[in-house]
């Protein structure tokens, strides 16, 4: 792989990383009225003994999705070499609650949408950052 194409996979994984942290605290955010007032909405009722467990998947979620906009920032705009483990971990922690999320809404409601795009958009910034960590890959990319 030539220079150029390394930093346009960097560049590339970069705007991802971007799109996952915004998708990640919007879906935080999008989950409030349904984690704490799912009694307000007849389609969501189902959800009424689980609120539990989607408060506690929101709130990790937004706070995740916090952590990723400094992470974010200390990778792209400072370049920290702690920040590319940490943003690993981050996407870590956005499958894990997307796949919580996921996971019940499929049960409960039999749709995932639309946390299942923020799941998808995740595993495909991970692999992205996967793919830079190949030795010859990492080296050109800078």
């Amino acid at each position: 792989m030539s220079e150029s194409s390394a930093g346009k996979l960097k560049t590339a994984a970069f705007v991802l990383l971007g799109l996952t942290v915004a998708m990640t605290i919007l879906g935080g955010i999008g989950t409030i009225c349904v984690a704490w007032f799912p009694e307000n909405w007849e389609k969501f009722h189902v959800l009424i003994d689980y609120k539990p467990i989607y408060q506690s998947a929101t709130v990790v979620t937004i706070t995740a999705g916090l952590l990723g906009v400094w992470i974010a920032y200390n990778l792209i705009g400072r370049g920290k070499k702690w920040a590319y483990p940490a943003a690993i971990a981050f996407m870590a922690v956005g499958l894990i609650t997307a796949g919580v999320k996921m996971y019940y809404s499929s049960q409960l409601r039999g749709s995932t949408a639309p946390t299942n795009i923020r799941f998808y958009l995740t595993v495909i910034t991970l692999i992205v950052f996967l793919i830079l960590r190949i030795p010859g890959i990492w080296e050109k990319a800078g």
